[in-house]
């Protein structure tokens, strides 16, 4: 499985309160990498877990927002914990093999 999930945790609440995660979804897809909007599955920003899931269509794309997300963090003094993950999204489900009468 590629990985195409990019998961931004531990985020201070502080962060969202100030927009943070609007402010890097619009530095993302609208200014750095506005060709990439396309392939962008979700961005979701989840306040009550401090956290941002970030899922585009291949892994080639993801590495690059990673890389660049990661080092935007590191630039900003940001406290957070970042994972380049499989997405959940694209895992077959499991299909039942009993017959029902």
């Amino acid at each position: 499985m590629s990985k195409t999930q990019i998961l931004i945790t531990d985020i201070p609440s502080e962060c969202f309160k100030q927009k943070w995660p609007e402010q890097l979804e619009k530095e993302l897809f609208e200014d750095k990498f506005p060709e990439f909007k396309a392939q962008l599955f979700y961005y979701t920003p989840l306040s009550f877990l401090n956290r941002i899931i970030i899922i585009l269509s291949d892994e080639a794309t993801t590495l690059k927002v990673f890389n660049y997300v990661h080092s935007l963090v590191q630039d900003q003094g940001r406290k957070v914990k970042m994972y380049l993950t499989e997405s959940l999204l694209s895992k077959p489900r499991s299909k039942s093999t009993d017959d029902v009468s």
